[in-house]
């Protein structure tokens, strides 16, 4: 049987992710609190915070998000 060369992958590059604090927590908390549904789709239980600005001062720097609206966000920040 001839010899097969092992296949060649590419590595993805580390990108790290940001670490969340206590401040981060407690402003999600208190977001979703406020937003109990999406606030795309608004029939969805919002359960993502996501980001409009870093580093979040508020939450008004926040989108109470259902898990699939914020795929969708994020594939279209993605381009």
């Amino acid at each position: 049987m001839p010899w097969k060369p092992p296949a060649f992958r590419f590595k993805k590059p580390h990108v790290p992710r940001p670490q969340y604090g206590k401040d981060h927590k407690a402003m999600r908390e208190q977001l979703l609190d406020t937003h109990p549904l999406c606030q795309m789709c608004e029939k969805e239980w919002s359960v993502e915070a996501h980001h409009l600005r870093y580093p979040a001062r508020s939450i008004t720097d926040y989108l109470a998000l259902c898990v699939t609206c914020h795929k969708q966000v994020e594939r279209e920040k993605q381009g």
